[in-house]
């Protein structure tokens, strides 16, 4: 989402005649970030998956995720306004990213983000992109056969876990078709010197290989 702040410009020593949009871009910031407070109503199961890997889930990405995974999160990740530090801005704008836990709503959260947007004067919001939240059951056959096949190639016990990331997943699972995402660990995601491991590229590109061969396949029993 972009916040766009309008204001009016004036001189430093005359600041009752401007109007600061950064001023106002602040205190609509400030009231965004509040929905990282929001009540999640998110179903049993949901919680229960996420509970069950935290210990997993958080040696691998660090401590405090498992709240991450129930809660709306809100980033701002970038900001700009303003023309020098002697004037008074005319104009302001930020934008933001806010991921949705399974038990909300892009409607439920756009009416809350309008309501603070309208309660600061000459501040608007645009949305850049939107989807809703989507999960599978750890139950499905889908799941059951990337795990099993984890397990197999890699000899450890995969936990199942949710996610607060975007993918293409949604897509399948807008028209009925559960859907699993399986990939590499994220070492340093979004931070210096991001990586990943060869080897486990290569037992990943195994993995998925003979879960889609396992799922289609049903029936057969593939030899040993």
């Amino acid at each position: 989402m972009r916040l766009t702040a309008k204001g009016r410009s004036s001189h430093a020593a005359h600041v009752h005649r401007g109007d600061s949009a950064i001023d106002k871009l602040i205190a609509a910031i400030a009231k965004i970030a509040s929905l990282r407070d929001l009540a999640v109503k998110s179903p049993p199961e949901v919680l229960e998956t996420i509970a069950t890997a935290s210990p997993v889930s958080e040696a691998l990405s660090g401590d405090g995720e498992s709240d991450v995974l129930r809660s709306v999160t809100v980033t701002f990740g970038t900001i700009s306004g303003g023309r020098l530090p002697n004037l008074v801005s005319d104009s302001a704008e930020a934008t933001a990213d806010i991921r949705l836990p399974f038990g909300v709503t892009v409607a439920e959260i756009k009416t809350l983000i309008q309501s603070y947007v309208d309660s600061v004067d000459g501040v608007s919001v645009g949305y850049i992109q939107s989807y809703e939240p989507s999960w599978t059951s750890p139950e499905s056959p889908i799941v059951q056969a990337v795990a099993s096949c984890t397990q197999e190639v890699m000899g450890v016990t995969p936990v199942v876990n949710m996610r607060v990331g975007a993918s293409d997943s949604r897509l399948y699972r807008a028209t009925g078709h559960p859907t699993v995402v399986c990939g590499l660990t994220p070492n340093n995601m979004g931070a210096a010197n991001e990586f990943v491991e060869a080897e486990e590229l290569m037992c990943l590109g195994e993995v998925l290989t003979l879960a889609a061969f396992d799922f289609l396949n049903q029936e057969f029993v593939r030899p040993s």
